[in-house]
This record gives C-alpha cells, sequence and structure tokens, in this order.
C-alpha cells in the first residue's frame, strides 16, 4: 500500500516536471517566433522605407529633366543635374567645396543631389543618404557642342544580376540613363570616416575624406564594382577625377550590379552585399523626349513666325502696302546634306541661311533667317554684297539691305552709322557679324547667350517642315497642306527617339523618311496627322 502511494507521487512529480518543461519550451518558442516576427517586421520597414525613397528620387529627377528648359532660359529639355560631392545635398556650385562634375562627355557619380531637387534629404531604411550616377550625356555641366543632348542620346550604364544576366542595357539604345542607389549598413573594410568638424548633412566639406568615396559605400561582387562602374580587377571603369569620380574617358560605357542582399555561406552575419539600385531606363524618359521633342517644334515655329514677320517688313519697305499673305521659305531636299534652300521644294527640312533660292523667287524675302526671338543685338552678314552700290544718301536704302539680311526695326544700328563712308561702314557691319551669329535662329556656332541655338546642329536632321503652295515663295494652288484633314499655312514635324529598325546615321539614312517619321507623315506628302502612341512618336504642330 505505501509502494503503491510512493509511485503515484513520484509520477505526479514527474507529470509537474514535464508541464513546465513544455510551459518553458512554449514560452522560448513564443518568444523567438515573436522576436523573428519583430525583427522580420522591422526589416520589411527598412525595405519599404528604402523603396520609398528610392522611387521619390526618381521622380524628381525626371521632373528636373522634364522641366530643365522653364527652370534654364533657352536651354533643350532632358538635363538632369550632377551628383551631389560633399553631401551637402547640392549639384556642384560656385562658392561649394565642389566645384566640378567632371569633364565633358565623362560620366560621374555622388550622392543624391536631393537639395538641387527641392527635397529634403532622402535617407534608406539604414539611414544612409542615397547615391547616384548620372551618364555623361545627360549630365548638365559642362555643355558642349561635342555631347549636345538630343533624343537619340543613348545612355551608358549596364546593369547585371547575380548570375551575369544582363537585366537592363542589352543594347546601347536601352541602357540606363542614371542610376540611384541605396548603400545599405556598413560591410568589409568599408570606411565613412570624416574629419572632424567638416561634416555636411550627408558627407564631409573634405572632398578626398573616405566618407565622400563611393568605394566606401557602394559594394563589389561577381568582379563588378557598383562603386567603380566595372571590373574591380582593372581598376573599374570610375576614377577619381580632381577629387570627383568620373569615368575615365567620355562615352564609356559602365556596368553595374544588382542583387538581393548576400551573406557568407560560412558566417551568416558577415553581409557580402547590400546595395539596392533603381535604373532610370529611356522608356522613363518617354515623356521627357515627348518634352523635348516639342520644346524644339515649339522653337521651330517662333522663328518661322518671325521670318514671315521680316517678309513683311520688307513687303512693306518695298511696296509701301501690307504683305496679303504669310509665307515661308523653300524646304531643303531630304537628300541635301548641304541643308541649302531647294527651289520649288514644299516639304523637306529646314535650310541654311542664306536663303538664295528663296530670295530669287521672291526678292521680298529676306536672305538671312531672323534673330533668335526676343534677343536684341544688331546682325548683319554681308553675304558678298556690293555696299558701293548702295545710294549712300538714302537711308531707307540702307535700311531695306539690314532687312534683307534679317533686321528688323534696327535704327539704333542705323543712327551710329556713317553713311557718307562706304569702306568705314562696311568695317562696322563685318564687327556686328560674330556677335549677331551667336542669336540667329539655326545657327550651329553656338552660342553665348542662353545656350542659344548652338544644339540646332545636333538636332536639324530631325526636323522637317511642310509650306503651302498658297505661302510659298512662288504662290499658287496646287499643293494643299493639310493636318488631320484642315488646310495650313506650314506644319512643323519633330522626329521622336528612334524605334527599333530606325537609323540615322549614314547618309542613306538620313535620306530615308521612313527613318524619322511614322504613318502617313513619312511619304513626303500634302497629308499630315497627330497622335502618340507605342509605334508613332513624331510631334507635329501648325501655323497658324
Amino acid at each position: 500500500m505505501i509502494l503503491k502511494s510512493r509511485t503515484k507521487y513520484k509520477n505526479a512529480q514527474v507529470g509537474a516536471a514535464l508541464l513546465i518543461f513544455l510551459t518553458i519550451l512554449i514560452l522560448s518558442m513564443a518568444t523567438f517566433l515573436l522576436a523573428k516576427l519583430n525583427q522580420t517586421s522591422l526589416k520589411l520597414e527598412d525595405q519599404a522605407q528604402t523603396a520609398y525613397a528610392l522611387a521619390e528620387a526618381k521622380a524628381a529627377l525626371l521632373g528636373f529633366a522634364a522641366t530643365y528648359s522653364e527652370n534654364h532660359t533657352g536651354q533643350p529639355q532632358g538635363y538632369l543635374p550632377c551628383p551631389d560631392f560633399n553631401g551637402d545635398g547640392s549639384s556642384p556650385y560656385s562658392g561649394s567645396s565642389d566645384t566640378s562634375c567632371g569633364n565633358g562627355g565623362k560620366s560621374v557619380i555622388g550622392r543624391f543631389p536631393w537639395r538641387t531637387l527641392g527635397l529634403p534629404v532622402l535617407r534608406d531604411g539604414n539611414g544612409e543618404c542615397l547615391w547616384y550616377a548620372v551618364s555623361g550625356t545627360y549630365k548638365d555641366r559642362p555643355k558642349s557642342l561635342t555631347y549636345m543632348l538630343t533624343n537619340d542620346t543613348n545612355g551608358l550604364f549596364s546593369i547585371q544580376d547575380i548570375r551575369n544576366n544582363t537585366t537592363v542595357g542589352n543594347t546601347p539604345s536601352n541602357r540606363a540613363i542614371a542610376i540611384i542607389f541605396s548603400a545599405g549598413k556598413l560591410i568589409g573594410n568599408q570606411n565613412r570616416s570624416f574629419t572632424a568638424g567638416q561634416t555636411t548633412e550627408c558627407g564631409s566639406a573634405v572632398l578626398t575624406d573616405p566618407v565622400n568615396n563611393p568605394s566606401n559605400y557602394l559594394d563589389a561582387i561577381n568582379n563588378i564594382s557598383n562603386a567603380l562602374g566595372g571590373t574591380v580587377t582593372t581598376g573599374g571603369t570610375l576614377s577619381l577625377h580632381t577629387n570627383v569620380w568620373t569615368t575615365n574617358t567620355a562615352l564609356q560605357t559602365s556596368q553595374f550590379i544588382q542583387s538581393q542582399e548576400i551573406r557568407d555561406q560560412n558566417n551568416e552575419a558577415n553581409i557580402l552585399f547590400n546595395d539596392h539600385l533603381v535604373a532610370m531606363t529611356p522608356e522613363d524618359f518617354v515623356p521627357v523626349y515627348r518634352r523635348m521633342d516639342n520644346w524644339v517644334a515649339h522653337r521651330v515655329k517662333s522663328c518661322l513666325i518671325a521670318y514671315t514677320q521680316q517678309y513683311a517688313e520688307n513687303y512693306f519697305t518695298i511696296h509701301g502696302i501690307s504683305a496679303p499673305i504669310n509665307k515661308y521659305p523653300w524646304a531643303t531636299a531630304i537628300t541635301d546634306e548641304t541643308y541649302t534652300d531647294t527651289d520649288g521644294q514644299h516639304f523637306g527640312r529646314i535650310p541654311q541661311a542664306p536663303l538664295l533660292q528663296t530670295n530669287s523667287s521672291d526678292n521680298d524675302f529676306p536672305i538671312n533667317w531672323t534673330r533668335e526671338p526676343q534677343i536684341s543685338m544688331p546682325e548683319v552678314d554681308l553675304l558678298g554684297i556690293d555696299l558701293n552700290a548702295l545710294d549712300v544718301t538714302d537711308p531707307s536704302d540702307l535700311q531695306l539691305l539690314l532687312n534683307q539680311l534679317g533686321l528688323i526695326d534696327e535704327q539704333s544700328l542705323l543712327d551710329a552709322l556713317d553713311l557718307t563712308d562706304v569702306s568705314l561702314l562696311a568695317t562696322t557691319l563685318n564687327n556686328t557679324q560674330s556677335a549677331q551669329e551667336l542669336t540667329r535662329c539655326f545657327n550651329e556656332a553656338g552660342g553665348i547667350i542662353n545656350w542659344q541655338w548652338g544644339w540646332w546642329t545636333a538636332w536639324k536632321d530631325k526636323v522637317f517642315i511642310a509650306i503651302n503652295s498658297n505661302n510659298s515663295p512662288l504662290v499658287d494652288t496646287t499643293l494643299d497642306i493639310l493636318l488631320n484633314n484642315i488646310s495650313k499655312e506650314a506644319v512643323i514635324l519633330v522626329s521622336g527617339r528612334m524605334f527599333n529598325g530606325q537609323s540615322r546615321t549614314s547618309s542613306f539614312d538620313k535620306a530615308t523618311l521612313g527613318n524619322y517619321l511614322e504613318d502617313s507623315n513619312n511619304d513626303g506628302d500634302h497629308y499630315f496627322i497627330t497622335d502618340y502612341n507605342a509605334n508613332f512618336n513624331d510631334t507635329v504642330i501648325a501655323i497658324p
């Protein structure tokens, strides 16, 4: 009897111990799971913050490019800001410690310029400021005619995954234009130190401090370094240049790598790669290209209208009555690489000055394009005109000459001339020529005033005009120019970015309208349409 009680008591003790053990086990497992869930939740929050910061940065860059002309008078749309190299949030500017953005055409990498874009500082889920690389073909300084931006300009960046597959930029036409990086936590031998007392919001005013070096933030895997834009073994394609990280050469392509976080298989706590990046591709840039094309079309329109006003001025000076109709010059045949105005050419490209064929068809026409609208500067080009044939005693004779040369109401210039000394007159007029060339519509010499039309060289093969017969130098009624079935004085067409299969390199390419315009716009006929879809990107506007 006593033995039985002891057995029952012993079993009760074992049961209680087992219950306590199970309780402890369950509590431990619950604590572990809650910790894991909390850790996962925090990680998801960090990832969401990173994704938000990258998306906001990309949207701001697109907005900057789309409104570049509005904020930089006289300059085309599409440019992107240079990175911030000292961590103060601003693109390089005079008076700062970072004033350079590398040489023309060289890609650059630095921090994201949040202040320049009117944003608060953007940080990823780990609290780090974002980094940013921009193609040398799209950065907004220094500009030059050699690397002029158009809708056909390609980015210079490709992106690979961990399996060495190219995910962005497998052809030149779809290379990334810019890349935004989240650097994540410090890993490996990275050093993010700075000089005491020189800190900025995201870096240091001392450009050579480690905190400003992208290699201390952006990682390398599979022999590709995001800080170098290329392979580690060759030193990468990005090198330190006057304390700014740029490509070694202009138009050099750079490679970057995208992956999930990678940890050491032998030491799970050792992180090998934790960059996150977002690319800006030509597909992302489509709305910006559209604005670029529209900006060019309306600049051309304003110059054509100004030219008709010159015609009206000439007509009134010669005939003493108002011109009966707006008239436009002959176009350039698409096979003509000299861009000479072609007699009887109603459809083609914008001709270069002097417009001799136009002038010979109707002597009321100016022989030069007008000045850039809203620019006030004397402009004269003698073009071999014999000044001795002038009646120097008749100011109206000289006024007519100046009108023919592209001047409208330049009385101040007339008042300053000595009309009795032909040689002095010639010298005075010649001395104004270099200045006026910078402000004339469709000039290719570059410009010192608000950039002007120096970019025309890169765009001129993409712009076409169609002139109604009733508004041509030789008026007739044989060709009615229609836009969406409505008669127009003139139609201006700007070809969009090249589609697959189009080429604009050789003389043959440039003489083939199908490489520029789509649908019924590419037959050089009298009927044109407006549209915009995946297979049609012509920008078409009309006068009036």
